[in-house]
C-alpha cells in the first residue's frame, strides 16, 4: 500500500491529531511506502496540528570533558566513555539531526515555518502555533522547557511505529520525579566548548507501558500509531519512579541509570 499525504492526514485524523498540540516520535520506515518520504510525512502533520514539536538532537558538537569539571553521579565513567570527541563539530541551525532520532524530525526541522533551538546536543525543533514560544523556552541548562510548557498547554505525545524509548517526554517526568538532568559538554555556534544539560537513559522506558492508564491507538499504513496525554506520560513516570527508582533502568550496570535513580549530579 502507497501512502500520500491525503491517506497520511486521513490517518492522523482517526489518530486524533486535528487540532492538537503534540510532540511526535516517528519511524518513516515503520509506515511502509510514503510517497515524498519524510517530507509527506511532515507536511502532514503539519497541516492536521495545530502545533508540532519534535526532537532534533545532533551527537557531534559533543565534546571531551574538561578535567577541571567533572561533577559526580553524573551518568558516566569519565575515564572510560567516549562522551565526546577531541575535535567537535561547532553547531549550527541547519546541522542535520542525529540518525537515530529519525528522517521525519529531520524533514520537520525543514519545513517553512519551522523554529529550532539553539541547544547544541539536545534542539528541539517546532512548526505551528506559537512556535517561536515553544523553542525559546528552552535554554542549555534546561532542556526539557519546550516539553513543560506544550505539557501544560494539553499537549499530547504521538508515536508513530515508535515504543516509550523514543518518548523524550518521560524524560521530563524524571525532573518532575525530583532527578536532575545531567551535564555534558559541547562546541557550539561561536567554537566555544560549553556546558548543557541533557536527559538521561532512555533504553529503559518501555517498562512504562503497565502504569499508561490512557491511550488512543490507531493503524496508518504498516505502523502503530499512539496518542497519549503528556500529563499522562509524566504521570506514569513518577509513579513508576515512586515505586522503585530502578523501574525504567535498561540494566542494574547502566550508569545513566543508575546515577539517575540516585538523583543525578551532585
Amino acid at each position: 500500500m502507497n501512502l500520500g499525504k491525503d491517506e497520511l492526514i486521513a490517518g492522523f485524523e482517526r489518530a486524533g491529531l486535528r487540532n492538537r498540540r503534540c510532540i511526535v516520535h516517528a519511524s518513516l520506515r515503520s509506515l511502509g511506502h510514503v510517497d515524498g518520504g519524510a517530507d509527506t510525512v511532515a507536511q502532514a502533520l503539519a497541516e492536521i496540528a495545530t502545533t508540532v514539536l519534535v526532537p532534533t538532537f545532533t551527537y557531534a558538537p559533543a565534546a571531551i570533558p574538561p578535567r577541571d569539571d567533572r561533577p559526580t553521579n553524573n551518568g558516566c565513567d569519565y575515564d572510560t566513555d567516549r562522551l565526546g570527541d577531541a575535535h567537535p563539530t561547532p553547531f549550527t541551525l541547519d546541522m542535520p539531526v542525529a540518525r537515530d532520532i529519525g528522517a521525519v524530525a529531520d524533514a520537520v526541522r525543514k519545513l517553512s515555518g519551522a523554529i529550532r533551538s539553539d541547544h547544541p546536543l539536545s534542539s528541539i525543533a517546532a512548526v505551528g502555533d506559537n512556535a517561536a514560544g515553544y523553542v525559546a523556552n528552552q535554554s542549555w541548562d534546561e532542556p526539557m522547557a519546550p516539553i513543560a510548557r506544550m505539557a501544560d498547554d494539553d499537549g499530547e505525545v504521538v508515536h508513530i511505529g515508535t515504543d516509550y524509548t523514543s518518548c523524550t517526554t518521560a524524560h521530563y517526568g524524571e525532573i518532575r520525579a525530583g532527578r536532575r538532568t545531567f551535564i555534558r559538554w559541547a562546541m557550539v555556534a561561536d567554537g566555544s566548548v560549553q556546558r548543557v544539560r541533557v536527559g538521561g537513559c532512555s533504553a529503559g522506558f518501555n517498562a512504562l507501558a503497565p502504569y499508561i492508564r490512557e491511550l488512543c491507538e490507531t493503524k496508518i499504513g504498516n505502523a502503530v500509531v499512539r496518542r497519549i496525554a503528556m500529563q499522562e506520560v509524566i504521570r506514569a513516570t513518577r509513579a513508576a519512579i515512586a515505586e522503585n527508582p530502578m523501574s525504567l533502568a535498561c540494566s542494574p550496570t547502566c550508569a545513566r541509570c543508575r546515577d539517575a535513580a540516585n538523583g543525578g549530579p551532585d
